[in-house]
């Protein structure tokens, strides 16, 4: 089968016996040596996407994620390999790579132009690095990267959250005014409500007081801020 390593019929045979065998080494080494001779850049990503599978499955995460770091430097963007890796980071607890990886990710589609899948990629590193980090300034630094991108109302609402819990009221209070100028109506008062213990907390008694005498009179029946009125 040496020979005929570039024939794909006979290459999915090889792989068949091999599976059907389990010799994944064998498997391994045969699609490594598709990996060097492959002239396509598209070819080799997906066979680097194979080679690092193999290694998952003999639990070689280490050489999985080298093997896909090896893909991305050929084809930065590659989507699948992207979420091979960052799946791979997630599973060993790698959670500084992946938040690495994602602002890498949001980096390369803001040079690109396309500001949505940047901003999307900053939102995914923000929540690894609240979540899995607990590095709660991170998060803000790459939220507001995704908020000058694209702002959109969960991500004012996602820093409103984090400034909140660092005991920083004026710029939850901040994001909270711009949340309350995007939801529905519907969605209003609870947002008024949040914006009200901010501003209270933050000092700011009658402007809070202000921003329920707005909301008593929109059509929708707002009873907790009418409690906070009387």
């Amino acid at each position: 089968f040496e020979e005929d390593a570039d024939d794909e019929a006979a290459i999915a045979r090889l792989v068949a016996i091999y599976r059907s065998l389990g010799q994944t080494y064998e498997l391994l080494a045969l699609r490594r040596r598709q990996v060097s001779r492959a002239r396509a850049v598209a070819a080799r990503v997906s066979l680097r996407r194979a080679v690092a599978a193999l290694y998952g499955e003999l639990d070689d995460l280490e050489r999985a994620v080298l093997t896909l770091r090896e893909g991305l430097e050929e084809a930065p963007r590659d989507a699948g390999t992207v979420a091979d890796l960052a799946a791979v980071l997630q599973k060993t607890n790698a959670h500084e790579g992946l938040a690495a990886l994602y602002a890498s990710q949001a980096e390369l589609a803001a040079e690109a132009g396309e500001t949505s899948g940047a901003a999307a990629f900053w939102s995914r590193a923000a929540e690894v690095e609240l979540e899995a980090c607990g590095a709660p300034r991170r998060a803000v630094e790459a939220l507001e990267r995704a908020l000058a991108l694209d702002p959109k109302p969960e991500t004012h609402d996602a820093l409103a959250r984090i400034h909140q819990s660092l005991g920083e009221h004026r710029k939850s209070a901040d994001h909270l005014e711009a949340l309350r100028g995007l939801v529905g109506v519907d969605a209003r008062p609870a947002v008024t409500l949040r914006l009200y213990d901010a501003l209270v907390a933050a000092g700011q008694g009658p402007v809070a007081r202000q921003r329920l005498e707005e909301d008593a009179a929109l059509p929708v029946l707002a009873e907790p801020i009418y409690e906070r009125l009387t």
